[in-house]
């Protein structure tokens, strides 16, 4: 956009033609528009306040065994396409690789690993001690993803220990959310 906008301004000045100023204004309003209204950068919904919070929901939903809450508590299809998509190395179009592609094996994968925690876990109640990361953080501009969590949790007989529920944490604007489900 902002490569747009300079290619304008050089053009602006170039000419004194009324249309071409018209242009120009239209564009300065449109950008000004998408970025009062949030347009420019999609943001997650449903995120918490931490990945604690994040932490904590989760494990309430494999108490309820509930899989509908516990894919909502994680990156959509919408979000997915809107925000991770267009940073990821395979998104450029050199790559030729389909978001859809990518999209629905992630998806596939997160679901599988999901339904692995709940048959094992599901009913289960645990109290969450701390979040870790075993793996990096990644910046991608909008939004940060850190990989491989560890959650220290207390289960009901008062032992605490490590599990894996989910594998990363997907961060915007200062709130969190599962990025996915996918443990290896």
């Amino acid at each position: 956009m902002d490569r747009l906008l300079g290619k304008l301004t050089l053009c602006v000045r170039a000419s004194t033609g009324a249309p071409l100023r018209a242009a120009w204004l239209l564009v300065l309003w449109a950008q000004t528009f998408l970025l009062a209204s949030g347009c420019a950068t999609p943001a997650l919904e449903g995120t918490r306040e931490s990945d604690e919070a994040v932490a904590r929901a989760v494990l309430r939903a494999i108490e309820a065994s509930d899989q509908e809450a516990l894919m909502a508590l994680s990156v959509s299809r919408d979000e997915f396409e809107a925000i991770v998509w267009p940073t990821l190395p395979a998104s450029r179009p050199e790559v030729g690789m389909p978001m859809e592609y990518v999209w629905q094996d992630t998806f596939t994968r997160s679901r599988t690993y999901l339904a692995q925690t709940l048959h094992e876990y599901g009913g289960e109640r645990f109290e969450l001690r701390g979040v870790r990361f075993a793996g990096e953080t990644t910046s991608h501009g909008t939004y940060s993803v850190s990989r491989k969590a560890h959650l220290v949790v207390r289960d009901a007989l008062g032992v605490e220990r490590v599990v894996r529920f989910f594998g990363s944490i997907i961060r915007q604007n200062g709130r969190s959310k599962v990025y996915s489900y996918i443990v290896d």
